[in-house]
């Protein structure tokens, strides 16, 4: 599937399926940024990725919790240092 990528941009969509363990697509997203990592592919995201995701995963689910607002910063903090930022 990822046979030759060097570089791949990761959406917000992608983040915010991969934060919900609810989303029909929790799994395809979290295998797709654990593989990118695990093939050394170079992953960028944007900065307005970054605040989307943070207004997105900040904001109560559907019969959830809000999650705290460190673990979200923590999660763009291990973004930043794993992605090239663009």
């Amino acid at each position: 599937m990822l046979t030759g990528v060097r570089s791949l941009f990761i959406d917000t969509n992608i983040l915010m399926y991969a934060h919900s363990s609810t989303s029909p697509w929790h799994g395809l997203a979290t295998k797709a940024l654990y593989e990118t990592a695990r093939l050394n592919i170079i992953r960028c995201i944007s900065t307005q990725s970054l605040r989307e995701y943070f207004a997105g995963a900040t904001r109560a689910p559907a019969g959830g919790p809000v999650p705290p607002v460190a673990t979200v910063l923590a999660e763009i903090q291990a973004l930043r240092a794993s992605c090239r930022v663009l």
